[in-house]
């Protein structure tokens, strides 16, 4: 009778224990400001290339006064600007209206803007755009329809440097972990 009891104490003593949820991993807000934050290529116009924090479309260097415009890469398979074993055509798209000023400030010149809207250039790699031309030539079309600007459009990504791509892989696994933890220690 002594020993039944005594296993009959243990298990409700085990039952009532909670489990040690261990430290708390790193907030949500901690993390998301690491992944908004990892490195991202900037080229200017002349092939210059800058790695810098964050996601903007452009940086601008004060010392030359030059923009530096957030690298592009095109997806597209048949792409004539892949290198070397599959890699993809790096490119950059900048804003023909952008300009940086005298004082070291960035301004927007609409007209140069007009201009580039009014040719109606084709957006996207620029390494695809002449098959694209020709391929609408040997068509007699004069334009893409919506669906085929809609899938070049798609073709081009932002570049995303390896050391950036394995730190976001161990910053999204970290983020996994946490919402798991939230799961099991929310009463």
């Amino acid at each position: 009778m002594k020993y039944p009891l005594h296993l009959l104490s243990l298990l409700f003593f085990l039952g009532c224990a909670e489990k040690d949820p261990g430290p708390e991993p790193r907030s949500r807000d901690a993390i998301m400001r690491d992944i908004s934050s990892l490195p991202v290529l900037y080229m200017s116009k002349d092939g210059k290339k800058r790695k810098n924090a964050g996601r903007q479309g452009f940086i601008v260097d004060q010392t030359s006064r030059e923009i530096f415009w957030m690298a592009l890469e095109c997806k597209n398979p048949n792409c004539p600007g892949r290198r070397g074993k599959g890699k993809p055509h790096i490119f950059i798209s900048p804003d023909p209206g952008v300009y940086v000023d005298n004082r070291g400030k960035l301004a927007l010149d609409p007209v140069e803007q007009e201009n580039a809207q009014r040719k109606g250039e084709l957006w996207g790699c620029q390494k695809c755009i002449p098959p694209r031309l020709q391929w609408m030539v040997s068509r007699g079309r004069g334009k893409e329809v919506q669906a085929e600007i809609i899938k070049y459009e798609e073709l081009v990504v932002p570049h995303v440097l390896p050391e950036s791509q394995n730190r976001q892989k161990e910053l999204e696994q970290e983020m996994q972990a946490r919402v798991a933890w939230e799961k099991e220690n929310t009463p």
